[in-house]
Parts: structure tokens; C-alpha cells; sequence
């Protein structure tokens, strides 16, 4: 018995495999998808122009330039989804759904 008068380990009735389990995101469908409805209302909403730009050239924005977003929305650029600036804007919402995912999972 620990001093709060609990065996330890009697709180936590969950076993090994639920406790491995992948957390449950279902609930991180409708922020998301409401974010990618927001993303078609221009440019300006999510990311800045010269982002949209670096992806597309290749290049470097302001410093330290960002390489691996513009890597990365090059990437998702050349997905048929639609606009250009709209395919460089998913890159946004799956980095806050994926930021909202770790901050749930805390």
C-alpha cells in the first residue's frame, strides 16, 4: 500500500494493449476538413506568396530560406488538386492538423 492507501498500479486498470493502442484522431476530421475548405480563399490566408513561390521555383524564401517546406509543397505542387497555391496550401493544413494531433495525443 503506497501512503494514499492505493496499491500501486491498482489506478491503472488498462492492459499492456490498450495502452499501445494508436490514439483515436476520428475527431480531427471536421477542424480538417473545415481547414481545407478555408484554403481555397486565397493565397494569403495560410502562407505568404513568396512561399508559394520558392515551392514552385525550387528556391529560397526569406532566411534561412526553408528548405524542406519548399522540398516537400514542390511535392504536393505537382498533385492534380487544383490550383497551385491551393496544393502549397495543404502542406499548412496537414502540418496544423498534424500539430493539433500531437497536442491531443499530450
Amino acid at each position: 500500500m503506497s501512503a494514499a492507501g492505493v496499491a500501486p498500479g491498482a489506478l491503472d486498470r488498462r492492459s499492456a494493449r490498450d495502452r499501445l493502442r494508436p490514439p483515436d484522431l476520428r475527431w480531427l476530421v471536421v477542424p480538417a476538413s473545415a481547414l481545407v475548405c478555408a484554403v481555397g480563399a486565397g493565397y494569403q490566408l495560410y502562407d505568404a506568396g513568396e512561399l508559394t513561390a520558392a515551392a514552385f521555383e525550387l528556391g529560397g524564401s526569406h532566411p534561412p530560406g526553408q528548405p524542406l517546406h519548399a522540398l516537400v509543397a514542390h511535392v504536393l505542387g505537382l498533385l492534380p488538386l487544383g490550383p497551385y497555391v491551393f496544393r502549397v496550401a495543404l502542406l499548412s493544413v496537414a502540418g496544423e492538423t498534424l500539430a493539433a494531433a500531437l497536442t491531443g495525443r499530450l
